[in-house]
């Protein structure tokens, strides 16, 4: 399941995917540098999430998880 907001805000974000894979032990977070295709790796950060941000990649703020049952 590809979780994907428009927004930068940690409540919205992170905060979800910790509550989710709290919630639903049957799930696992995935790296997406793992998933991305060459050109889009330089947006996933460390966690392993996709990230924009409109003064750093000129367009809207995005933020994106992937989760894989175990």
């Amino acid at each position: 399941m590809l979780y994907i907001t428009c927004t930068i805000s940690r409540e919205e974000n992170e905060e979800i995917v910790q509550s989710c894979l709290a919630a639903n032990k049957s799930l696992r977070l995935e790296n997406l540098n793992d998933q991305a295709p060459a050109w889009g790796r330089d947006l996933i950060d460390k966690q392993g999430y996709l990230r924009t941000f409109p003064h750093e990649h000129e367009m809207d703020g995005f933020f994106a998880a992937l989760f894989v049952r175990k």
